[in-house]
């Protein structure tokens, strides 16, 4: 799952028509969630980890005018797995997100 945010914050993600169609180029898009209290924050599933680390590649992407910042997400509630990316980036107090090293492919 990738965790997308705006660079600019406050500025609304780019539509999740455009969300798909941008991530679709590394593989399928399972899912795209825009939580409604946040307008500048995004999520997107898909299929494979091969597929999440070609996405990866560019950590601020350009979709539909709008610069991004892209990290993986780990799991909601993982706070161990936050601890060991170097700790929560997002805002969301539960834990559920962290920024992180990329492997090596």
């Amino acid at each position: 799952r990738v965790f997308v945010r705006t660079d600019e914050r406050g500025r609304q993600c780019p539509s999740t028509p455009e969300l798909q169609e941008y991530f679709s180029r590394f593989g399928q898009v399972l899912d795209v969630y825009k939580p409604a209290k946040s307008p500048d924050v995004a999520y997107v599933s898909l299929s494979t980890q091969a597929e999440l680390y070609q996405a990866l590649q560019d950590p601020k992407p350009e979709v539909g005018g709008v610069r991004l910042f892209i990290v993986q997400a780990t799991p909601r509630g993982d706070r161990a797995a936050a601890a060991a990316f170097g700790g929560l980036i997002g805002g969301d107090t539960s834990g559920s997100l962290a920024a992180g090293p990329l492997p090596n492919l």
